[in-house]
């Protein structure tokens, strides 16, 4: 049985976990979100999906009360969206790496408050996970941005603007030198994907061999 948003275009603010897990395991019922916090979703849109035990459908008063976990707003917020965070960081770096604003300074330092959230993140349990009940058993599966997802929030459009100033490129390379040393060997792929990336930009924005030795020391 499938839950929809009855109400007018919204963005997911956060769920009520414990609760959900309880209303699931009183009912003995698997709840599948289909919408993460910070996710935009519009009128009728789906938001989860009840695993019943046996074949009877879900009552209309249970389908209410799974829908009442979820709590909307007119916009994001951190409270559950780790993304959002990212996002915003990213946004500053960009804005000050346009033409219009041209402060490379302001990029290099939301850097170094990016580098220390993704530090601080490399060796947790990230992406979609199961919310277990006091038994143990899995009652609601929960969507969320896995390391992948947040490395690239975090880093991708800084790479893409930002390889033309060689203050931002030696940041860059030092935070993605940490950050290999830092997450777990599996983690290792994409941080490696980001590094070949910055050498390939900022081959090709820095044409001039005086700037581009400069841009490939590594500066904290």
């Amino acid at each position: 049985m499938t839950v929809v948003h009855d109400g007018r275009p919204a963005v997911v603010h956060a769920v009520d976990e414990r609760r959900l897990t309880r209303l699931a395991a009183r009912h003995d019922i698997r709840v599948r979100l289909l919408q993460p916090p910070g996710a935009f979703v519009g009128t009728h849109a789906e938001i989860a999906r009840l695993e019943c035990s046996g074949t009877g459908a879900a009552p209309p008063r249970l389908v209410r009360q799974v829908a009442s976990c979820v709590r909307y707003g007119p916009s994001r917020t951190l409270r559950q969206d780790t993304a959002y965070g990212f996002r915003l960081l990213a946004d500053i770096a960009i804005r000050a790496l346009s033409p219009a604003v041209n402060d490379p300074t302001t990029a290099v330092q939301t850097l170094d408050q990016i580098e220390e959230a993704l530090l601080r993140l490399a060796d947790r349990p990230l992406g979609p996970v199961w919310l277990l009940d006091t038994a143990g058993l899995p009652r609601v599966a929960r969507p969320a941005p896995d390391w992948h997802d947040l490395l690239s929030t975090a880093l991708d459009e800084t790479l893409l603007y930002g390889t033309g100033h060689p203050q931002v490129v030696r940041r860059l390379r030092t935070l993605l030198d940490r950050l290999l040393t830092t997450a777990p060997e599996e983690r290792g792929a994409p941080v490696l994907e980001r590094r070949d990336a910055l050498e390939h930009l900022t081959a090709a924005a820095l044409p001039e061999p005086l700037f581009r030795d400069l841009a490939r020391r590594p500066d904290p």
